[in-house]
């Protein structure tokens, strides 16, 4: 309870503590509460959000359209851009002005937070949620400095990685089933930070036949003294539905 009332709050605070031009806004509802976020704005410019607003669909399409809009990791403490999640050449986006959403069947979130046994760092997980899938898209590693929060690595491969480790222990008919699907990844991460449920759900969509399969993995995530995210695979568990 108290997570989600600190959760709200930031919210609140993020959406309405500025007025004017800024470099980006929060997407009130992709928020952690350890005060990262993820929100959206425009390359290289401040943007006057508020009168964006005021616009009618139309015009904020027109607006979208016509300028480098992208989304963003935050830090909420600091008021600072972490990482531009759209890459180098754009991507999907998902913001929300006045009556308008924009990100059909698409949607950024982090992850349950993953502590890392390093003093001051934070793995911060990006999931990207698609139609039929979700992944995780960003592994982020960061650093509180007096400076500010200090962005380490960016590994967007990690579930790739983990992905191969389980399926070794998948037996092969599983296996084939597991892949067939589209999956949805899910975190959850226990008090101490030392244990790391993720969940994978596999199906086909619109499918009368083909079973759902549960897969999920308990692992152990460390950093090397490079900043690499490293991850000791405890246990995989199979069910199908």
């Amino acid at each position: 309870m108290k997570n989600m009332i600190l959760v709200l709050a930031i919210s609140f605070l993020s959406m309405n503590a500025f007025a004017g031009a800024r470099e980006f806004r929060v997407n009130g509802w992709a928020t952690s509460t350890t005060g990262y976020a993820i929100a959206w704005g425009v390359n290289g410019a401040n943007t006057d959000f508020e009168a964006l607003d005021k616009l009618s669909h139309e015009e904020l399409v027109d607006f979208i359209e016509g300028h480098d809009v992208r989304n963003y990791l935050v830090d909420l403490g600091t008021n600072q851009i972490l990482l531009d999640l759209s890459g180098a050449e754009g991507g999907i986006l998902e913001l929300e002005a006045g009556e308008t959403h924009w990100g059909n069947h698409f949607s950024i979130s982090i992850g349950d937070m993953v502590m890392p046994y390093s003093e001051g760092r934070d793995i911060v997980p990006v999931i990207s949620n698609y139609k039929w899938s979700a992944s995780l898209s960003h592994v982020v590693v960061t650093k509180k400095t007096a400076a500010g929060v200090q962005v380490l690595k960016d590994d967007q491969q990690l579930e790739a990685r983990i992905l191969k480790a389980v399926s070794e222990k998948l037996t092969p008919s599983q296996q084939k089933k597991f892949e067939k699907g589209s999956t949805s990844i899910s975190m959850h991460t226990s008090q101490d930070g030392r244990n790391t449920e993720i969940t994978w759900i596999a199906e086909v969509p619109k499918s009368l036949e083909d079973p759902i399969i549960t897969v999920k993995a308990n692992v152990e995530f460390k950093l090397d003294d490079k900043d690499n995210i490293l991850v000791k695979l405890i246990k995989v568990s199979y069910k199908e539905d």
